[in-house]
């Protein structure tokens, strides 16, 4: 039976979907075949060929594209992102700029603002093109009037820029909406007016303090680490993730250099196998044939090695290509090791992606104790799970205390309009001083992760935003929760369950539940350098008694092998 033009795009979406890039686009071929006129699958399938890293053929397939109407956008979006993919500074490439300002003339034109906006600012980001691209913001709010999305995206780019003042003009009127508002409050806690300081009343906040210190240590909160007979040294683990994650410090696999350094220090023997392409092989824009390497490479290290138990870093869903829940499963079987999956984001709407490794995870490593299967009663989620620090008590986090000369730091990524909005705010008052090492500051400042911590070390405090979805308790123990306290720093924590199951508020951090909070809490805690040592010590001391490297690797590897094999 013939395929119809139908039959043959819903298969490409399909295969598309799957991650099944290559044969995708041998679909799509078939299509165009019978549509040879039709520029938006030319400009699909340019799209298929970027993502498998066939930069070659997608080039040559745009350069059919007539230079008008949406097909003609979408093009010259994608010329865009083939050269963000090749590391291209823009600005110092005149055909990529002229590519740019070809994009921006359709792109400026074209309503609403969707999909294809968004591509193009992401893809000016990747270029270095941030004041071309405030330009463009510019224009657009002028042509077509102010709008959510843009003004974000403007703000920024801004912070980007090192000009929170003028971000935060722009938040401060989304913040004001209504819609706005009550997301803003899940995420950020209510907006209150921030108070008079007034040194004479910070005896209030310092009694909370002292009341905290009072407390004996058996009431003080803790997640007790499971322990058995197996000692770390008998146990082979190996590690296994993408080279690249989502966040981070130039996207490296900072979790991984976590697990390699403790896993000495405790005695261990714990390698480690980083490979995108193997893991989450969409990042990397690899082909079909480098996938199929890298499984055959992972299959014969598993082959040579023969490790007991597997801790799976897996941050995205499985797709038809690279490791699946299906593959590894047939690997335990043959070389007979153990998983251990690590739930990096242990949040509602990662629900899916955490049930599809679960099936064959014997431990699910969960940084926490108040997760959404635990409020919710998911029992065999609830029984895999182990509730763990992120291990981050070693070199260079843990080197000789010194003293700070840097006030209070935030550090990390803009993305997310709570987080724009608080940073930029911060960094627009008069009301307290933060040094704001965020965009191309921050890839500067650290670059990697001694200078990472160095950073940390030599600041007062350290701010850390929990929040990462607007819904109940989507709050995440970030791992800047323990690199902070490993190094000594005060840590400037929003309030959150999770946190206080590990650690005590007031005697271990400084909390907050909203900006004025935070501005209030600081202003006090600054003029008190004694109380300031006095957390920041507690709690890297309860930390190193509890969660130390020879705790965590017992607990991981004596839980992984205590339950019948999944």
């Amino acid at each position: 039976m013939t395929e119809t033009l139908s039959d043959l795009l819903a298969k490409a979406s399909d295969l598309a979907t799957s991650g099944l890039y290559s044969a995708s686009s041998a679909t799509l071929g078939k299509a165009i075949s019978l549509a040879p006129n039709r520029q938006d699958l030319i400009v699909k399938r340019a799209w298929l060929d970027h993502q498998i890293g066939n930069d070659v053929a997608a080039r040559l397939k745009l350069g059919n594209i007539k230079f008008d109407g949406k097909p003609a956008m979408e093009a010259a979006i994608l010329h865009m992102e083939i050269d963000a993919g090749a590391n291209i500074d823009a600005n110092k490439n005149p055909v990529s700029m002229e590519k740019a300002n070809q994009a921006l003339k359709l792109v400026l034109r074209h309503l609403p603002w969707g999909e294809l906006h968004e591509r193009f600012v992401s893809a000016c980001r990747e270029l270095n093109l941030f004041n071309f691209l405030l330009a463009f913001l510019r224009d657009w709010v002028q042509l077509h009037g102010t709008s959510k999305k843009v003004l974000v995206r403007a703000s920024e780019v801004l912070l980007e820029l090192e000009e929170p003042i003028s971000a935060y003009k722009m938040l401060n009127y989304i913040w004001e909406q209504q819609e706005v508002r009550s997301e803003m409050e899940l995420l950020l806690g209510r907006r209150k007016k921030i108070r008079e300081d007034n040194p004479s009343q910070d005896f209030k906040l310092l009694d909370k303090i002292d009341r905290a210190f009072d407390l004996e240590d058996k009431k003080l909160a803790r997640v007790k680490l499971p322990d058995g007979q197996i000692n770390p040294s008998e146990v082979k683990v190996l590690y296994v993730g993408s080279s690249i994650v989502g966040a981070g410090l130039e996207r490296s696999n900072d979790i991984a250099a976590h697990y390699i350094a403790t896993s000495k220090l405790a005695g261990g023997n714990c390698d480690v196998w980083l490979d995108t392409n193997l893991v989450v092989p969409q990042w990397n824009r690899a082909s079909d044939r480098q996938v199929v390497e890298a499984i055959d490479e992972f299959r014969k290290k598993l082959a040579d090695e023969r490790p007991d138990l597997l801790v799976l870093d897996t941050c995205t869903l499985p797709t038809g290509r690279g490791l699946t829940p299906k593959l590894l499963k047939q690997l335990k079987k043959k070389y007979k090791f153990r998983v251990a999956g690590l739930l990096r984001d242990p949040l509602k709407v990662a629900h899916k992606n955490i049930e599809a490794w679960a099936i064959v995870s014997d431990t699910l490593i969960c940084g926490d104790p108040t997760a959404f299967f635990v409020r919710e009663r998911i029992n065999h989620l609830q029984k895999k799970a182990l509730f763990m620090p992120i291990p981050a008590f070693h070199d260079p986090f843990c080197s000789s205390p010194f003293t700070p000369n840097r006030d209070l730091l935030f550090i990390g990524s803009t993305f997310g309009i709570h987080r724009s909005m608080l940073i930029s705010m911060l960094g627009a008052s008069s009301d307290i001083s933060i040094d704001l090492v965020i965009g191309r500051n921050r890839r500067k400042l650290a670059p990697d992760e001694a200078s990472y911590a160095t950073l940390i070390s030599n600041s007062r405090g350290v701010l850390n935003i929990s929040a990462h979805h607007p819904s109940v308790n989507g709050h995440l123990v970030t791992g800047r929760v323990w690199e902070a306290i490993a190094c000594r720093s005060l840590l400037v924590e929003q309030r959150n369950l999770g946190t206080e199951s590990f650690f005590v508020p007031w005697r271990h951090f400084l909390p907050w539940v909203n900006p004025a909070d935070l501005i209030h809490g600081w202003r006090i805690i600054n003029r008190h350098e004694n109380y300031r040592l006095r957390i920041a010590n507690a709690a890297y001391e309860w930390a190193l008694r509890h969660y130390n490297p020879s705790s965590f690797w017992r607990a991981l590897v004596n839980h992984g092998f205590c339950r019948k094999a999944s």
